[in-house]
């Protein structure tokens, strides 16, 4: 569901500011048009489901979740424009991360928060707009402190695996968890399933991406710089 939103934002915030530069609008107006759409509709149509459903199924919809990644498109562009300070970067992540340790109080606080429309009303703006206040920071760190660096090559290893553990981490787990069967009744067995299911999904994740996603990357032509 996640990869849902992030396909259709991807390809409609775009062909919104289109349309509107396409209605004579400057690219800055057309910006910050698709900006206050993208920021408010979503919002609305959360509001209509709230009223009609299930709060907790919200979160799995596509449409009621496009500002989800609007934050962090936001403030990379903010980032890229603006260029804040070390200080101002610490400063964001120090609200990012107090909003999420509030977040996770107020769900530890909301009873059954998996009906609790207050809960996801909150959740899904200050979530993502939290993490989003982490990334300039995140996005600072070109190597790893010298007491880590022997860590160096199994992130940069992790980080381009990352997007096939995305997309391949569930159907493995399952079936890792499958084999197991009821002998995951047991604590210790239960850890060794999941161990071995992580590591399937490492394996299988590499060769995706040795075998598939590298390849296809390698197919794209050269990014033109701006005109």
């Amino acid at each position: 569901w996640s990869l849902c939103i992030e396909e259709w934002f991807y390809f409609l915030f775009p062909l919104t500011i289109l349309l509107f530069t396409s209605l004579r609008a400057s690219r800055r107006s057309a910006f910050l048009c698709a900006t206050a759409l993208f920021l408010v509709l979503p919002v609305l149509l959360r509001e209509h489901f709230f009223a009609v459903g299930d709060p907790a199924t919200v979160r799995l919809m596509t449409f009621p979740r496009l500002d989800g990644i609007f934050y962090g498109v936001a403030m990379a562009f903010v980032t890229a424009h603006f260029r804040p300070s070390s200080v101002v970067r610490a400063a964001l992540s120090a609200v990012g991360l107090a909003g999420l340790v509030g977040l996770s109080i107020f769900q530890s606080r909301s009873g059954d928060w998996e009906t609790s429309v207050p809960f996801f009303r909150m959740a899904c703006v200050a979530l993502p707009l939290c993490f989003s206040l982490l990334l300039p920071s995140l996005a600072s760190i070109e190597t790893l402190p010298t007491p880590f660096a022997f860590l160096h090559a199994p992130v940069t290893r992790l980080s381009l695996w990352s997007y096939s553990v995305y997309l391949s981490h569930l159907p493995v787990l399952f079936f890792a968890y499958k084999a197991f069967g009821e002998a995951r009744d047991n604590a210790a067995i239960n850890v060794v399933s999941m161990g071995t299911a992580l590591a399937a999904c490492l394996g299988v994740s590499s060769l995706i991406y040795r075998y598939f996603e590298r390849p296809l990357m390698h197919l794209r032509t050269a990014e033109r710089p701006p005109a």
